[in-house]
């Protein structure tokens, strides 16, 4: 499965501008793992960017929740947050 978080930054003037994306995969209904990250991967000077990861998808009998954290980084300061879960049947 594919996975990747669109940044768009104006007027900051906060260099170098960067993003780390994480795929975590639900378990047991409380916990997330984290299967998957590209690592830190720099935006270009405009502020705007995508940054894009691939993992595999287990199929099992009842599929599983999956969520991106993203951290951006613009000079010093540090963003963070979470998507919405996406419930993957089996057989997908």
């Amino acid at each position: 499965m594919g996975y990747g978080l669109s940044v768009s930054c104006s007027g900051t003037g906060f260099l170098p501008l960067s993003a780390q994306i994480t795929l975590q995969e639900e378990h047991l209904g409380t916990w997330y793992e984290d299967v998957d990250s590209p690592g830190i991967v720099p935006l270009t000077e405009g502020g705007y960017g995508f940054v894009r990861g691939e993992a595999y998808c287990n199929h099992d009998n009842s599929g599983h929740d999956y969520r991106v954290k993203a951290v951006i980084y613009a000079g010093n300061h540090t963003g963070r947050g979470r998507s919405r879960e996406v419930h993957l049947p089996c057989n997908l």
